[in-house]
């Protein structure tokens, strides 16, 4: 018996048997055994033939009349083939039980229909309007419209297609538990859950079974001309199909993300617990997004080539299918998963880059929250979701550096041993933060309820600062005292870095009150103290630790631009892009810039210099002569937060040169590169420092 294919849907088994000299009812034996069918059911789809058989397709119906619908679902069929040298070679693909849901889809309109089976049908009062009546009750269709800014929720372009909450209609209890796709090669498709089986059918129709294994609610479907490729993945307790569908202009990169994606699924596998589902994709999308899904994550086709989507972008989203989706979020108590996935993913990344990456990412968190306008901040458990920035530093930066804080203050064993423990208590269900804190305190065996409770049920963050420092010299030694101010009312533990004549020591201080004071006994001469210049606590920065960033303009509560009237189009068409449709702000004509708004200046250099040194008074920085296209954001005079979009050759094609403009939303300056990675950092940060005088 040779297997050819064995399919791991419960209710679809697909097997084929070369039958070389066995009789008709030993091959049927075989046949109901791998069917788990009766044996008088089986051996009636055999035809003997010495000399081969032609293809030949009998419909389930044909036979319903002899084996009877107790023994065979509804719908199906049965497929005989041959080969040459072979007695009798049976492919047989019974469908058990039809598919609640089929989605078809055909590229050269875009148009997508909906088959659904007749126990859905008392559901379809609350289909959604943009899906029309087909030509009976069962089937729904729509034709896509086409990708632009203004996109929501659907959308088709010729690098693919989507639908987000395709079955948003149906209840939870409605039952749900497959869908079937199908689509004209060479176009493939995924619906998120986990892939059962896939393949051509007469080599011009792809087909593909996905089981649900949530809400259906939460389905969403993808078409595209993907090149599917497919590596396997051995885990402790499975083997897990890990793919790519990736547009031919892609294919090549399949290989590093499928090296990078079985590491990712892996090593999280490793220090959680086994990843929940038998599948897992990276998809190509022809929109400017990165977004994890169940089973799979969704990357925009214009950042796929991109190194950083290899490495903590990829991470993050893959991450997601344990804290999001492994394990769900009840949304009604606030969102965990955001922070700890980002501090999980994205910092443990930049951690394994070294101390100064790691450094620079708890700044860019704490820098987003000092920035935020006071109408804009909230506590971290009113953090639901992130639409384009908004909330985006409370829900994703305040929450991993509450997760930071735990770990700084429980130890790296406790902190992994709560996150383990939270991913065995919780997998399957929706977990609150309430959830996470009894995880933590259980690992700790501590009460970390204020801990819990001044950073998810307040706004805002303490601000810190060095008041008085006296050093005393000793017969042998020197003593050193210092006192901290705090505003704010929270218990924190933060970071003193002690600068020697010898050595540099670092100590941990716990602030109860508006002022502490702490005494040290050193053996060498001290020569300066800082406070948390590691920006391990969550506190509120010092304006020379705040140098201004694109992800201030993106955070601002008002923005005006500025352009000659000439480039005013061009200047629109690229804030649509780099802010949303909607946020597009006034154009200002004159100089007179409202006090307390964000200006964003667009022009060509002579006309960028012209309305800068009419406000400014520092000369232009280098990287303003940098490249033929450049961005930076300064502060003038007045402390106005200005960015700055200067191009050599014009305004014309600067939308499409800074399409990924907001992804440098932690860096002060961004050169794009036609030929690889954009120039970009960040202003340096300085952190106050308490000078010691010789006595």
């Amino acid at each position: 018996m040779r297997r050819v294919q064995a399919l791991r849907r419960r209710d679809l088994v697909t097997s084929a048997f070369g039958c070389m000299g066995l009789s008709r009812k030993r091959c049927g034996a075989l046949l109901s055994s791998a069917m788990k069918r009766p044996a008088a059911a089986a051996t009636g789809y055999f035809r003997r033939n010495r000399k081969g058989i032609a293809p030949v397709q009998k419909r389930l119906n044909d036979i319903w009349s002899e084996y009877g619908p107790d023994r065979l679902g509804s719908a199906g069929r049965v497929m005989l083939y041959t080969a040459q040298s072979v007695s009798l070679v049976l492919l047989t693909a019974v469908s058990l039980s039809a598919d609640p849901v089929t989605i078809d889809y055909d590229p050269s309109v875009h148009r997508i229909t909906l088959t659904i089976a007749d126990d859905l049908l008392p559901y379809t009062d609350d289909l959604p309007a943009w899906l029309s009546a087909g030509t009976d009750e069962h089937t729904y269709s729509a034709i896509l419209p086409k990708i632009d800014a203004n996109t929501m929720g659907r959308g088709a372009a010729q690098s693919g297609s989507f639908v987000y909450g395709l079955l948003d209609w149906l209840p939870a209890s409605a039952g749900v538990e497959t869908v079937r796709l199908r689509v004209p090669a060479p176009y493939t498709g995924i619906v998120t859950g986990e892939l059962v089986s896939d393949g051509l059918e007469e080599e011009t129709l792809y087909t593909a079974t996905f089981r649900l294994s949530s809400d259906p609610r939460h389905t969403a479907v993808f078409f595209g001309p993907y090149e599917i490729s497919e590596r396997s993945l051995k885990l402790a307790s499975k083997t897990v199909s890990v793919r790519t569908y990736f547009t031919p202009r892609d294919a090549a990169l399949s290989d590093a993300y499928l090296d990078a994606t079985t590491e990712y699924l892996r090593e999280y596998s490793d220090r959680i617990g086994v990843y929940a589902l038998d599948s897992y994709a990276v998809v190509s999308a022809p929109l400017p997004v990165g977004l994890a899904f169940e089973g799979m994550t969704y990357v925009s086709e214009n950042i796929l080539g991109h190194s950083y989507m290899l490495g903590r972008s990829l991470a993050h989203e893959v991450l997601h299918s344990w804290w999001g989706s492994g394990v769900g979020i009840d949304y009604e108590t606030g969102n965990w998963a955001e922070g700890l996935t980002t501090y999980m993913a994205d910092y443990e990344s930049a951690e394994r880059r070294g101390a100064d990456a790691a450094r620079s990412m708890r700044r860019s968190w704490l820098a987003a929250l000092t920035s935020l306008p006071a109408d804009r901040d909230e506590p971290l458990r009113a953090f639901r979701s992130s639409s384009f920035n908004k909330q985006q530093s409370i829900g994703y930066g305040k929450a991993a550096m509450v997760f930071h804080s735990l770990r700084q203050s429980l130890g790296s064993p406790i902190f992994d041993a709560a996150v383990r423990a939270f991913w065995a208590e919780n997998q399957g269900q929706d977990a609150s933060w309430e959830d996470v804190q009894i995880a933590f305190e259980t690992a700790s065996n501590r009460d970390l309820s204020h801990i819990f409770a001044q950073w998810l049920d307040r706004p805002g963050l303490p601000q810190l600062s060095l008041d008085t420092v006296e050093m005393r010299k000793l017969d042998q030694g020197y003593f050193l005292t210092l006192t901290i101010l705090r505003d704010g009312d929270y218990i924190i533990e933060t970071p003193v870095v002690i600068e020697t004549q010898g050595e540099t020591i670092k100590r941990r201080v716990l602030i109860n009150e508006d002022s502490e004071t702490y005494s040290f006994l050193l053996k060498d001469a001290p020569l300066a103290v800082s406070l948390d210049p590691g920006f391990h606590s969550l506190r509120h920065l010092h304006e020379s630790e705040t140098p201004v960033t694109i992800g201030d303009v993106l955070r601002a509560g008002t923005r005006v631009y500025w352009s000659t009237h000439e480039n005013r189009q061009d200047a629109q068409a690229f804030l649509a892009g780099f802010l949303g449709p909607a946020q597009v702000p006034d154009r200002v004509t004159n100089d007179m810039f409202p006090d307390d708004a964000t200006v964003i200046a667009i022009g060509t250099p002579d006309h960028i210099q012209s309305i800068r040194q009419r406000h400014f008074t520092s000369d232009l920085p280098q990287i303003a002569r940098d490249g033929g296209l450049r961005v930076w954001v300064e502060k003038d005079d007045m402390g106005r937060i200005w960015q700055f979009v200067s191009s050599e050759s014009g305004t014309q094609s600067i939308g499409s040169h800074l399409e990924t403009l907001r992804y440098y939303g932690n860096q002060s300056y961004m050169v794009p590169n036609p030929k690889g990675r954009a120039t970009s950092g960040r202003w340096p940060a300085v952190t106050p420092t308490v000078k010691i005088a010789k006595n």
